[in-house]
C-alpha cells in the first residue's frame, strides 16, 4: 500500500532536508548541462552538502556546498574520503561518459540519477532529453543500492 502525503506537514524533516537538496542537485545538473553545451565536455565533479560547519586545511570555514574534481584513478576511494571528510549529508556526482552526461545524487533518504544522452545531430554533439529515475540508482555510499525505494 502506497502512502500518500497530503501536505508538507506529512513528510518528515528529514525528507524535506532530502527533497531540498535534490532540488539544488537538479540546479547543479542544470549548470553542467550549460558547461557541456559551451565546452562539449565536463570534467567529473563530486559535490557534497555537510551536516556541519567545516574548516579547510586554510582554517577558513566552510557551511555549504563542497565541490571536489573527481581523480581518473581510484574513484570511489576518492568519493568515500570526500564524504567521510565532508561529513555528507547529500552527494552529487556528475561525470561524463562515452554516451551521457551522468548525475548521481544521494542521502541516506534517497536517490535521483540523471542521465542526459549525448547525441549527434549532423556535425554536431548535442545533449538529448534527460532521463530521471528515483531510488533506482546511486553511487552506493549513502544510499546503498541494496536498499530499494524509500
Amino acid at each position: 500500500m502506497a502512502v500518500q502525503v497530503t501536505s508538507k506537514d506529512d513528510i518528515s524533516p528529514e525528507r524535506r532536508i532530502h527533497l531540498a537538496l535534490r532540488r539544488q542537485a537538479g540546479e547543479i545538473i542544470e549548470t553542467m548541462k550549460e558547461l557541456w553545451q559551451r565546452d562539449k565536455s565536463v570534467e567529473s565533479f563530486a559535490f557534497s552538502w555537510p551536516t556541519m560547519k567545516l574548516h579547510a586545511d586554510d582554517g577558513s570555514v566552510i557551511e555549504d556546498l563542497v565541490m571536489m574534481l573527481v581523480p581518473s584513478d581510484g574513484e570511489a576511494e576518492a568519493l568515500r574520503a570526500f564524504v567521510r571528510r565532508t561529513r555528507a549529508y547529500g552527494l552529487l556526482l556528475v561525470r561524463q561518459e562515452e554516451k551521457a552526461l551522468i548525475g548521481l545524487f544521494e542521502t541516506h533518504h534517497g536517490a535521483r540519477a540523471w542521465s542526459i544522452p549525448l547525441e549527434r545531430r549532423g556535425d554536431r554533439w548535442g545533449l538529448g532529453a534527460p532521463v530521471v529515475v528515483d531510488d533506482r540508482e546511486s553511487v552506493g555510499i549513502l544510499w546503498p543500492p541494496r536498499r530499494g525505494t524509500s
